[in-house]
């Protein structure tokens, strides 16, 4: 018998390398960190928009209604005030609720695993857009998956939007760069590309900027090698991913209408978006201003908000003031860059024409959005700047090729990516639930109406009526004046507040205010008619309450309210009617025949 050949040790230990060579693969390490990042997200409850865009909206709960997502408003607030027509994302709340159910660990999983595919997806787009060197793909789609300002996208579920738009956005690019590698001008990654770009534009608008992004990729990458852009686009065919591009934004673009009965019919609430409301020039100059405070936040990752509304960012209003000088100084900067980078790198370059690009449309510069600023915006626009970094860190490493320099920059990269998960960890905790949210806005934005206006109601909720009237008030006195409709909530709400601390007359005032502001609130109004009724003034609020009645015969709230204020004054008969009225409507109102029996009791002795 022939002997068996013995493997020498150390054969065995040479084999090793190439074996874990052989089994790693950069995708691994994308996903197990933008999997880490999310340890601590499960268990976080709906908040803030999941409610109404969610829970409440009949679009996601019956499922009866699948076709009608594609026939209406994606908000179901008000399809005129809101302007926003998003058809995939409420089909994939619809099909998550079917699948997971209304709860939201099902939610928060599927956004999850959409940022996993979109951090693969930069890595496969960047990888063929920058051939060499490789690493600025890695460095750059690992900064894109645990950097902190990308939380909001994620961990909140009706940042969804955005994700969903930014994966087909990458999935329209990534076969546009393969098209262009091909060196074919059309084909089936042309048809893919289109298709894709069409499910980005359902998902959110801002997939528009897709066609600017294109062109950028082609200006810098393509086009170039022949000298003259428009030789590339004619000569060789490049037109026809252009016009195909175009039929989409039209399609896309007539549904719109057809759908909203209007382009961008949007009515944006002061409070919101002050820019919406302000002066061209104010608007311009603010809006930068916003523009290098989301660089720096970027860069510098130290404070985040879940709400920059009134009066957390402050208007620019005069040139000459020193905020508008530094704007300037900063955008005269912005472009030395863009020009310096455009004639010694172009992944530099490209890196801020893509944010640029991209950030446009969210910047409330050309067209003001239904928000002055929040960190979800930029969850697109920051993968320019995610390559920005990406290819520093390669240049880093190029020339860290003594061992000493290799270690260095192997533990900054470390400590670089361990510092930015803890970050985003110690952010997805801000998320937990609507308090912890509100709590930690406050301390971030201690200027917002809103946030203050939030918090109170939070506290009102758990019963702390001196902490809601602290924030109330602290809400209040952030108020830049009390002739914008929006600040008719925050009278009601002090109002309801009054009236739980049995300060009537307090109670009253408030409620005014609020109907002085908006003289259809019906909240203010029928806490009005509670307020006469706590004074014991029950013909001041009978008169409230048939107000209300004139404008809904069916309000059983008010109805129920003026049967019990006919009973103060002893108007028994009456008050029999009112009882029966609202029982009529709506046989299981709370209290409402058990009062009536106790009635009709009385009557009857």
């Amino acid at each position: 018998m022939a002997k068996r050949s013995r493997v020498r040790k150390s054969d065995k230990n040479s084999s090793r390398p190439a074996l874990l060579e052989r089994l790693y693969k950069p995708e691994w390490l994308l996903v197990l960190a933008a999997l880490l990042c999310d340890l601590n997200s499960w268990g976080h409850q709906f908040v803030v928009d999941d409610h109404a865009r969610i829970l409440s909206n009949p679009l996601v709960t019956d499922a009866t209604r699948l076709f009608s997502i594609f026939s209406h408003s994606s908000d179901p607030a008000s399809e005129v005030t809101t302007g926003l027509y998003r058809p995939i994302t409420v089909l994939s709340y619809a099909i998550n609720s079917w699948v997971t159910g209304l709860h939201y660990d099902g939610f928060h999983l599927v956004n999850r695993l959409l940022h996993v595919l979109i951090t693969l997806m930069v890595f496969w787009c960047i990888r063929l857009l920058i051939e060499k060197p490789q690493e600025v793909a890695l460095f750059s789609a690992l900064i894109f998956a645990v950097h902190p300002i990308q939380t909001e996208a994620v961990t909140y579920v009706s940042g969804r939007p955005d994700a969903l738009a930014m994966v087909f956005f990458a999935a329209a690019w990534f076969y546009f760069l393969r098209l262009r590698s091909s060196g074919q001008p059309a084909g089936k990654y042309l048809w893919l590309s289109m298709i894709y770009y069409c499910l980005g534009l359902l998902s959110k608008e801002n997939a528009v900027t897709f066609l600017g992004v294109v062109f950028l990729t082609d200006w810098l990458y393509e086009c170039r090698r022949n000298g003259k852009l428009y030789l590339s686009i004619f000569k060789e065919g490049f037109w026809k991913a252009y016009a195909g591009f175009a039929g989409v934004t039209g399609l896309f673009l007539a549904i719109r209408v057809a759908v909203l009965k209007s382009l961008a019919p949007m009515q944006v609430d002061f409070y919101l978006n002050p820019l919406a409301h302000a002066s061209i020039f104010s608007r311009t100059v603010t809006g930068l201003k916003i523009l290098f405070q989301n660089l720096a936040l970027f860069f510098y990752p130290r404070l985040f908000s879940a709400d920059y509304s009134y009066n957390q960012v402050p208007l620019v209003t005069q040139w000459s003031s020193p905020p508008s000088l530094l704007i300037l100084a900063g955008m005269g900067l912005l472009v030395v860059f863009l020009l310096w980078s455009y004639r010694r790198s172009r992944e530099l370059f490209f890196g801020l024409a893509f944010f640029l690009i991209t950030y446009s449309i969210v910047s409330n510069l050309f067209i003001p959005i239904g928000t002055i600023r929040a960190d979800r915006l930029l969850y697109l626009p920051c993968l320019g700047l995610c390559v920005i970094v990406g290819f520093v860190m390669t240049r880093l490493q190029s020339l860290a090729r003594e061992s000493i320099w290799r270690r260095v920059f192997q533990v900054f990269l470390v400590m670089l990516i361990l510092v930015l998960m803890g970050r985003t960890l110690a952010r997805n905790g801000d998320w937990k639930d609507e308090f912890t949210l509100y709590y930690q806005t406050v301390q971030s934005s201690p200027r917002s109406t809103k946030a203050h206006l939030e918090l109170g109601n939070q506290y009102y909720y758990r019963k702390q009526y001196d902490l809601a009237l602290e924030h109330y008030r602290t809400a209040e006195s952030l108020q830049l004046s009390s002739d914008h409709a929006e600040s008719a909530q925050l009278f009601v709400n002090l109002g309801n507040l009054y009236l739980k601390i049995d300060r009537a007359r307090d109670g009253v005032q408030n409620f005014q205010k609020a109907l002085k502001l908006d003289p259809r609130n019906r909240l203010a109004r029928g806490g009005l008619g509670l307020a006469y009724l706590k004074l014991n003034q029950p013909d001041a609020a009978i008169s409230e309450f048939d107000r209300l009645i004139q404008n809904d015969p069916s309000d059983t709230e008010a109805r129920f309210n003026r049967g019990y204020a006919l009973q103060v004054m002893q108007r028994i008969p009456e008050a029999i009617v009112e009882y029966q009225t609202v029982l009529g409507i709506n046989p299981n109102f709370p209290n409402a025949r058990a009062i009536l029996n106790q009635l009709i009791e009385r009557q009857s002795k």
